[in-house]
């Protein structure tokens, strides 16, 4: 990802105040993101304010927090990335009627995209104990997810586009084998969808996505992935052989 600005006067913003439990939660994400060669100590002229995030987990596990910075002042001045995310209406057509679905999560989302290294020291930040700077991609920053969603496409390439596959299907006793060319995989930002005919067709295309994976090493969060589902719930619609529809939660809202 390449950060660009309409000014190169730096920002360098004073850190927000948290009690010392959240400082103590700050500094440990710190400590795991360095470990991790995810952010690197800096002499930066720039300095955000750092945004604690609780995660949402299940009920009855303690809570979890995700680092973020407060990137208002530096999206007013940035150059942003043109680059088309998906048309939801046109995903949702295309994704109905299918037998079987796969649901990918990658892991950590942005945090598995680079920053360019003469971009590094304008995504800054300090804690109690140093000054530091990005090397993964940050949420909040206004182009980030554009240069996801481009960098997806371009990991995925030929299997976003209509492909013609043989599909065998039991109908009434009997096989019938077709040719048939259609749109299998969808992704929206760290959605990766499967869209699939069958179960030799899902294996298939599974197979082909988790090469692209390995070839480009990342990373899919599993305890978030859904495998050979008759339907998923997807940018929030539920998704199935039948069709689409509103997700419950969401119409009794409206109900409400």
């Amino acid at each position: 990802m390449v950060v660009k600005l309409t000014s190169q006067v730096p920002i360098f913003l004073p850190r927000f105040r948290f009690s010392p439990e959240v400082e103590n939660i700050i500094q440990e994400q710190v400590d795991e993101l360095l470990a991790q060669n995810l952010i690197k100590p800096s002499t930066s002229p720039y300095n955000f304010p750092v945004l604690p995030v609780k995660k949402r987990v299940p009920e009855g596990q303690p809570p979890k927090f995700r680092l973020c910075l407060d990137l208002r002042s530096l999206n007013k001045i940035a150059v942003k990335y043109n680059y088309p995310l998906p048309d939801i209406n046109v995903t949702l057509q295309q994704m109905g009627g299918f037998a079987h679905y796969v649901k990918l999560d990658m892991a950590n989302g942005f945090w598995q995209m680079g920053i360019h290294p003469d971009s590094e020291d304008y995504l800054s930040f300090s804690t109690a104990k140093g000054h530091f700077s990005m090397l993964r991609a940050p949420q909040g920053y206004i182009s980030t997810p554009m240069w996801f969603q481009s960098a997806l496409n371009n990991v995925f390439g030929e299997l976003l586009f209509p492909m013609k596959m043989t599909v065998t299907r039991n109908v009434n006793g009997e096989l019938i084998t077709t040719e048939e060319t259609r749109v299998r995989l969808q992704i929206y930002l760290d959605d990766a969808v499967l869209c699939c005919e069958t179960f030799e067709i899902l294996i298939k295309m599974l197979k082909l996505c988790l090469k692209k994976l390995l070839k480009y090493r990342l990373k899919l969060k599993i305890s978030k992935c859904t495998f050979d589902a008759k339907s998923i719930d997807f940018l929030g619609h539920e998704v199935s052989k039948i069709g689409i529809r509103k997700q419950e939660k969401y119409i009794n809202k409206i109900m409400e």
